[in-house]
């Protein structure tokens, strides 16, 4: 069974998201607790009369997780412009019993399953990591739903 998958600027946004909320959960619970401590601070602050004090927590609480949502979308955009290799490499997935095959105009690679680091299944995709911090992405849109099945039962 085989599918093809190209790095997009959408693609490459689904995967940092996956990545942080599946495999960076540590960071995700810091900044939630950093959050709720805000918000009691907020609540108390209101309720012994500090409305300035008790407004700063709750702009601090809604600026966090934005600017990290920004960031992360800029991070994306700037990796994404400045590599032709992620704008233009095509790879080619064959899967086998044991293991599978990435194709592409720069490579070839051969990976067991049992090699993998960590397989994440979103809605949209299948993240095939190799290392802690790199991945091959198999689009569900592009697969059978007989890949799809097999990928499911064999490596997740």
């Amino acid at each position: 069974m085989e599918t093809e998958s190209k790095w997009t600027i959408e693609e490459l946004k689904k995967y940092q998201w996956a990545t942080l909320f599946s495999m960076h959960k540590g960071y995700i619970c810091f900044i939630l607790i950093l959050d709720i401590l805000s918000l009691i601070a907020a609540v108390a602050a209101f309720h012994y009369g500090y409305r300035f004090l008790g407004t700063e927590f709750i702009i601090f609480i809604l600026i966090i997780p934005l600017v990290i949502y920004l960031i992360t979308l800029y991070r994306v955009k700037k990796n994404y412009k400045s590599s032709k290799f992620l704008q233009s490499t095509v790879t080619t997935f064959k899967f086998a019993e044991d293991r599978f095959e990435a194709v592409s105009e720069r490579g070839h690679s051969v990976i067991r399953y049992d090699d993998l680091y960590k397989v994440i299944e979103t809605k949209t995709n299948f993240y095939l990591y190799i290392s802690n911090n790199q991945a091959l992405t198999v689009i569900k849109a592009n697969c059978s739903d007989e890949l799809v099945s097999f990928l499911k039962g064999r490596i997740i």
